[in-house]
C-alpha cells in the first residue's frame, strides 16, 4: 500500500480565532455567505483583524450553491484587490467556491475545468488560505477538491493537493447557530464521510483511524444536540469530527452515496447535505456484500449487534435518522413523483460519471445506481 497524507494546519477550539492576531499582514480578503456575514461570529472574524497591519475586502454574496460564475466573479474582483491572504468563513459551499477562486486568481492561465492533481499551479506564490467552517458536515476544510454547479451540466469538481488550506480555524461558537435541520444534515454528511472513506479501496490506516473516531463522536454527538442544541460539549465534539471525517475522505476517497449526491444536486438543485442524510443507509446496505470486513472494524465503535447482518446497519442508520428529524427516503424532500420519473435517468447517468464511484467497494452499474434511486425514493432496503 501507497499512500500520501495531507492536511492543513488546524486549531481547534473557542479561542481558535486567536491564530489570526498573529497573522497575515497585507491585503486580506473575507469571503463568507449573507447569512453567515450577518452574525455576531463573523463580526469576530473582521475584529481580530483590528490587531494587525491589513487592508480588508469583504465579499458577502456567495450563493448557498455556488456556480462557476460565482468563482469567476471572485477572482476578478480579487486580480483588482490583490490579496496576500483568503479567509473563507462558511459551509462547504462557500469554501469550494474560495478555494476555486483562489485557484483562478493565482493562476488565471488555468482554467478550472484543466485543473487536476497533475498540474503545478504554486498557489502560495501568490496568496495562502485560512477556513473557518461553519457548518459541521462537508468536511471542505480539510479536503483538495472543491464542487461547482454549471448550467445544464454536471457539477465541476476539481482536485489538487494545493487546495488543501494553510490553516483551519475550528470554533464551535460558528457552527451553534445552525438551524436543527441544517445541523441534522450536515452531521449525517460528515458522517457519510467516514462511512465511505472507510469502505474505501484507497483507505489507509491515518484514514481509517480519523474516520473510526468520527463516526464513534457522531453517532453519539448528534442526538444530544437534537435533544439540546445548547450543549456546548457535543457541539464542540461534533465540529471537530466532522472535519476529522472530511481528513478521512479526502486522504482515502469518497463512494457512491456522493456520486449520487452529485447528480441529484445537478439534476434537481437538491442541497448536497439532505441528499446525503437520506442515502446514506441505502449505501451501507448497497456495499455491505463486499465491505464486511471494512464495516466489521467498527464492532468497537457501534457494537457487534449493528454489523452482524446486511440490514443491520443500514436500520440502525435509519434510528439515527429518525433521533435527529432527518428523512428516510428522497421522495420526502419535496420532488413529487411525476417530476422523479422525468428526473431519475439523468441522475442516475451524471452520478457514473462522478470519480467517487471509482474507489467505491462495489463499483455500480447504471442499472445498479437507478435502482439504488428507485429504492431511496420510495423506502425499500436494497436486496440487490
Amino acid at each position: 500500500m501507497l499512500a500520501h497524507v495531507s492536511s492543513p494546519h488546524i486549531v481547534v477550539g473557542p479561542t481558535a480565532l486567536d491564530a489570526l492576531v498573529e497573522g497575515p499582514e497585507g491585503r486580506v480578503a473575507i469571503v463568507a455567505d449573507a447569512t453567515v456575514a450577518r452574525g455576531a461570529e463573523f463580526a469576530r472574524v473582521v475584529a481580530a483583524f483590528e490587531h494587525v497591519s491589513a487592508t480588508l475586502d469583504q465579499e458577502l454574496t456567495i450563493s448557498s450553491e455556488p456556480d462557476v460564475a460565482t468563482v469567476e466573479r471572485l477572482a476578478e474582483r480579487w486580480r483588482t484587490f490583490g490579496p496576500a491572504t483568503i479567509v473563507a468563513v462558511g459551509g462547504g459551499s462557500t469554501l469550494d467556491a474560495a478555494k476555486g477562486a483562489w485557484a483562478r486568481y493565482a493562476r488565471p492561465d488555468v482554467p478550472l475545468e484543466t485543473i487536476t492533481p497533475l498540474v503545478e499551479l504554486g498557489l502560495r506564490a501568490k496568496a495562502r488560505f485560512i477556513a473557518i467552517p461553519t457548518t459541521s458536515g462537508r468536511g471542505s476544510e480539510a479536503a483538495w477538491t472543491a464542487r461547482f454547479h454549471r448550467e445544464g451540466a454536471p457539477l465541476l469538481e476539481i482536485a489538487s493537493r494545493e487546495l488543501v488550506p494553510d490553516l483551519v480555524l475550528l470554533d464551535p461558537a460558528f457552527p451553534a447557530t445552525m438551524p436543527p435541520e441544517v445541523a441534522a444534515a450536515s452531521g449525517m454528511d460528515a458522517l457519510a464521510h467516514a462511512f465511505e472513506s472507510i469502505a474505501s479501496a484507497w483507505a489507509n490506516p491515518f484514514s481509517d483511524a480519523l474516520a473510526r473516531d468520527a463516526i464513534a463522536t457522531i453517532v453519539t454527538a448528534l442526538p444530544r444536540i437534537h435533544r439540546r442544541p445548547d450543549d456546548a460539549d457535543a457541539r464542540s465534539a461534533l465540529h471537530a469530527a466532522a472535519t476529522m471525517a472530511g481528513l478521512a475522505c479526502a486522504n482515502a476517497q469518497l463512494g457512491v452515496g456522493h456520486a449520487l449526491t452529485d447528480g441529484l444536486a445537478s439534476t434537481l438543485r437538491i442541497p448536497h447535505a439532505r441528499a446525503m442524510a437520506v442515502l446514506l443507509p441505502y449505501v451501507l446496505e448497497f456495499n455491505q456484500p463486499v465491505a464486511r470486513e471494512q464495516y466489521g472494524t467498527l464492532t468497537g465503535v457501534l457494537g457487534a449487534g449493528p454489523l452482524q447482518s446486511r440490514f443491520a446497519l443500514g436500520n440502525r442508520i435509519r434510528t439515527l435518522q429518525e433521533a435527529v428529524g432527518v428523512p428516510r427516503q428522497l421522495s420526502q424532500l419535496g420532488v413529487d413523483a411525476t417530476i422523479w420519473a422525468d428526473a431519475i435517468d439523468e441522475v442516475a447517468a451524471r452520478a457514473s460519471t462522478s470519480s467517487a464511484i471509482v474507489a467505491n467497494p462495489r463499483v455500480p452499474s447504471n442499472e445498479e445506481l437507478h435502482r439504488l434511486l428507485e429504492a431511496a425514493y420510495s423506502g425499500r432496503p436494497i436486496d440487490f
